[in-house]
C-alpha cells in the first residue's frame, strides 16, 4: 500500500493557484480533489509534486477518481467518457475502457498492485431490464477479454458491481448491486458479494451472502469481513470469514442507539486490525437528516471491537491506514478536506483542505 509522507501534506495550501511544471516521471505526486466548485459540480483535480511542492490544477466535471499507474482514471460527466489525467495537466480518453453509446452505466475496479483493471458495462433494454457485461485487462490493454455476462431475468433491479481483485489476480469479487441506489449511499455498501473465477468463468457466492442488508464488506488476503443486521435489528453483527479454511468468527454488535447504517470497512495491511464507519440518520421534515458518524476499531487477533472516535456531525469515510497502522486517513463525501485519526487517542485532525485521492509514485 502506498504510504504518505505527512510533512509534505502541510505545504499544501489549495488556494486556487496553479504553478507551471514539467512532468517528471520519477517524482512522486500527491493527488487531491476539491469538489463542487460551481453550481454544476466543477472539480479541481490537484497534482502536488512531493519534491518541489509545485501544484498542477485541472478543472473537471468528473467522478470516481482512481489511481492507475502514473495517471488518474475518472468518468467525465459532460462527455460520458472514461478519461485519464496526468501530472502535466493533460487529459485523454482511456484507450480501451469506454462507455458505449447504448450503455446505461459503467463501473470499474483496479487491482491493489494496479496491474489489472476490471469493469462492467450495464445496459437497460426497452422494457427496463438490466444486463451487464464484465471485462478485465492488464493495465496496458493486454489480455483484454470478456469474463462474465448476466441478465437480470428476475427483474430484481440488480446489476453486477466489481469490488476488487484477489491478490493472485485470479478472482474478481462483485456485488449484486441495487441499481439507482448509489446517490443515496455515503459509504461503500453491498448486498450479495460473490466471486468470479477468471480462469473458468464460474461464480460462487461468498459465505452466507443472502442479502440481509445493504452493509459494508471487505476482502483482503483471503479474509472476508462483513457487516450484517443483528437478528433483533438493533445494530450490526460483524462476521470474519477465513476463505481458505472456511472458518467463521462473529463479533456481537455494538449497541449504539440510532446508528442504522454501516460501511467502508478498511483492513490494515498486516491483517490485524480493521476500521469501519457507523452512522446515525435522523429524518427531519423538509430538511436534510441529522447525521452523526463514528469509527469502530476492530482487533482481529483479540476478537474485540470498540468505538474509536467521538460522533462527528457528518458522514466520514476511512480511506487509508498510515504510520505503521497507528493512524487512519479519512474524508467526507459531503465536505472537502482530509483528516487523520490516531488510534492511541481517537483524536481527529485536519491535514489538508482538499480531499485526498492517493499518491502517484
Amino acid at each position: 500500500m502506498k504510504r504518505i509522507v505527512f510533512w509534505v501534506i502541510f505545504i499544501i495550501t489549495v488556494n486556487g493557484s496553479v504553478l507551471a511544471q514539467n512532468d517528471v516521471v520519477t517524482m512522486p505526486f500527491m493527488v487531491y480533489v476539491e469538489h463542487d466548485q460551481d453550481q454544476f459540480g466543477l472539480d479541481h483535480l490537484l497534482f502536488i509534486n512531493m519534491v518541489t511542492g509545485e501544484t498542477t490544477k485541472l478543472d473537471l466535471y468528473g467522478e470516481r477518481y482512481t489511481l492507475l499507474g502514473r495517471e488518474i482514471l475518472y468518468f467525465d460527466r459532460q462527455t460520458n467518457r472514461v478519461m485519464l489525467a496526468n501530472t502535466s495537466g493533460e487529459t485523454r480518453s482511456h484507450p480501451f475502457i469506454q462507455f458505449p453509446d447504448d450503455a446505461y452505466r459503467i463501473d470499474w475496479t483496479v487491482s491493489e498492485d494496479e496491474r489489472m483493471v476490471g469493469w462492467t458495462i450495464t445496459r437497460r433494454d426497452m422494457l427496463g431490464q438490466l444486463s451487464t457485461v464484465t471485462y478485465v485487462a492488464n493495465n496496458d490493454g493486454e489480455n483484454f477479454r470478456e469474463v462474465f455476462r448476466e441478465i437480470d431475468l428476475a427483474n430484481d433491479n440488480l446489476r453486477a458491481l466489481p469490488i476488487r481483485f484477489s491478490e493472485d489476480l485470479g478472482t474478481l469479487y462483485l456485488d449484486k448491486h441495487p441499481d439507482g441506489i448509489n446517490p443515496y449511499l455515503f459509504f461503500s455498501q453491498y448486498v450479495a458479494v460473490y466471486a468470479l473465477d477468471l480462469i473458468d468463468g464460474t461464480t460462487q457466492a461468498l459465505p452466507d451472502e443472502f442479502g440481509n442488508c445493504i452493509c459494508g464488506a471487505a476482502i483482503e488476503e483471503g479474509l472476508f469481513l462483513r457487516l450484517r443486521l443483528a437478528d433483533d435489528l438493533q445494530g450490526f453483527d460483524l462476521y470474519l470469514y477465513d476463505l481458505k479454511t472456511n472458518s467463521k468468527i462473529i463479533f456481537p454488535p455494538l449497541r449504539l442507539e440510532g446508528y442504522n447504517t454501516g460501511g467502508d470497512i478498511l483492513m490494515s495491511p498486516d491483517g490485524t486490525l480493521a476500521v469501519y464507519a457507523l452512522a446515525s440518520l435522523t429524518p427531519r421534515p423538509n430538511q436534510d437528516p441529522l447525521t452523526e458518524t463514528v469509527f469502530v476499531l476492530v482487533n482481529l487477533d483479540s476478537q474485540t471491537q470498540t468505538v474509536l472516535t467521538a460522533p462527528v456531525e457528518t458522514f466520514i469515510r476511512p480511506i487509508q491506514w498510515t504510520e505503521d497502522n497507528s493512524a487512519i486517513l479519512f474524508t467526507s463525501p459531503r465536505d472537502n478536506g482530509t483528516w487523520k485519526v490516531t488510534l492511541s487517542n481517537g483524536r481527529l485532525n485536519r491535514v489538508a483542505k482538499a480531499t485526498f485521492i492517493g499518491i502517484l509514485d
